[in-house]
């Protein structure tokens, strides 16, 4: 069984590193982005399980619409 991929979408180097080895240490394959595109890319690449976002980060103006953005993808594949 594979582990379960998770999407982390954060700009701030610290709390991303921290994030990602927490669920690296739970048994998560973290992917990280710390933008919208690297975030779609990352999406398209890795099919992930699931999203960890910061809705306030600085290279996106809505992050409820960068959400639904995300979910429209992955309901494509």
């Amino acid at each position: 069984m594979r582990p379960r991929t998770i999407l982390l979408v954060e700009d701030e180097p610290i709390i991303a590193l921290d994030l990602q080895l927490q669920l690296e240490e739970a048994g998560y394959q973290v992917v990280a982005a710390d933008s919208t595109p690297s975030a779609l890319r990352l999406c398209a690449q890795y099919l992930p399980d699931v999203a960890i976002l910061n809705f306030h980060y600085k290279n996106t103006a809505d992050g409820m619409a960068f959400a639904s953005q995300l979910r429209s993808r992955s309901e494509e594949h």
